[in-house]
């Protein structure tokens, strides 16, 4: 539309801390990394996790948060929606760091590089 000036969105630190992590994840787990990043519109469900991965058949949910989250309610449906995740045999968490993103994958073998060609 002629006329128009289109300006980029801030970022938000949650928004930056995920693109991190899941550079991170995609790095360390390569094409044994499958990934959906679900979109909270209203008509979906809610306080399903921001991420839903399959890491070498494993499922994992991941709802990012930034950095300096605490939470303001003691239950959210964010948190029945991980704890049934858990329940069902996957994993899930709320992550704020690397710390929290490295215990979630835990004991799930990363990618082996090689040098030999």
């Amino acid at each position: 539309m002629p006329g128009v000036i289109h300006q980029r969105k801030q970022r938000t630190p949650e928004s930056m801390w995920r693109s991190a992590g899941m550079k991170w994840l995609k790095l360390r787990f390569g094409n044994h990394l499958w990934a959906y990043r679900t979109i909270g519109n209203g008509m979906s469900r809610s306080g399903v996790p921001d991420d839903l991965l399959v890491i070498r058949g494993i499922f994992v949910g991941v709802e990012w948060k930034r950095p300096d989250y605490r939470p303001s309610k003691p239950w959210t449906a964010q948190d029945a929606e991980i704890e049934g995740i858990r329940t069902a045999g996957g994993r899930a968490a709320k992550v704020r760091n690397m710390d929290e993103l490295e215990a979630l994958v835990a004991g799930i073998e990363p990618v082996q590089f090689s040098m030999r060609g």
